[in-house]
């Protein structure tokens, strides 16, 4: 519950921050202008020990990282993670898939476990990330399920 709290917290400061940069530029305060927020890095991690791994190896992708999107690398205990440089104050949406997409839409983690834990959302139970000014490291969750527990 803190995590979810400070993250949040997070989260609203970093938004706030880039409001009132807005307003001063709105009120002619040249000394405050906006800028355009520079990439943050989000660090996505997923725990495949309870799932067999493909063995060309687990992906980051769908919702907005595309069809074909990221590979994870193994940390040495069946963990996988991939850190991505991405635009700030953005909600992404992503799953992640136990294979290369093969030019297809296949092998991605069910949404029933994303939907029963109330991480994923929309048609295909996507998850998200809410992106805001700060690099973040994500928890680690298992294939499929909202927590490091499995589905």
């Amino acid at each position: 519950y803190d995590e979810e709290v400070l993250y949040l917290r997070t989260w609203y400061e970093d938004r706030m921050d880039w409001l009132v940069g807005a307003l001063n530029s709105l009120n002619d305060q040249p000394e405050d202008p906006i800028s355009q927020p520079e990439d943050v890095v989000v660090t996505f991690q997923v725990d495949m020990n309870f799932i067999e791994t493909n063995a060309e190896g687990v992906y980051l992708a769908g919702g907005d990282l595309g069809q074909d999107g990221f590979l994870l690398a193994d940390n040495g205990n069946d963990v996988w993670s991939v850190s991505l440089e991405l635009s700030p104050n953005f909600r992404y949406h992503y799953k992640f898939r136990n294979q290369p997409s093969y030019g297809t839409w296949e092998g991605f983690e069910s949404g029933e476990g994303l939907s029963a834990g109330n991480c994923g959302t929309g048609e295909w139970s996507d998850r998200f990330i809410d992106v805001g000014n700060n690099d973040i490291t994500l928890d680690i969750v298992a294939y499929g399920s909202c927590t490091s527990q499995p589905y």
